[in-house]
């Protein structure tokens, strides 16, 4: 914060943070965190799903954190909303972790939450 608040000083950053900005409220976040590659294979759409949800939520972060400053404490509705959201995204990491461990290791029912997965990310989009 205190860069941003000097942006003469550090135009680089400045420049940087304002394209991420522009992206995030276009709704197309640079999907960086590369979750891929640390989950099966098949299961690559749903990384996506999950990183593409946890860049809207820095997002939403840093609009609520603008908007309201050291006040945040007082938008209830807000953080209620927030903590939703988080509560979902902690879910569909959990349903992408295991399904990729049934996957990886053979388990009979792997398929079945595999399934879950779809279900689980499409709760997610809805938000």
């Amino acid at each position: 914060m205190k860069q941003l608040r000097n942006p003469f000083k550090f135009p680089t950053l400045v420049i940087r943070k304002g394209i991420d900005r522009w992206r995030q409220a276009r709704g197309v976040p640079k999907l960086t965190i590369g979750l891929e590659g640390f989950l099966h294979p098949s299961l690559g759409e749903g990384a996506k799903r999950l990183e593409y949800a946890v860049h809207r939520l820095q997002y939403i972060v840093e609009m609520l954190l603008q908007r309201h400053g050291a006040q945040i404490t007082d938008a209830q509705l807000d953080l209620q909303r927030v903590a939703n959201i988080v509560i979902d995204i902690y879910v569909m990491t959990a349903v992408l972790s295991r399904a990729s461990r049934s996957y990886c290791t053979g388990i009979n029912n792997a398929g079945v939450e595999v399934s879950f997965i779809f279900q689980v990310s499409v709760c997610i989009w809805i938000v």
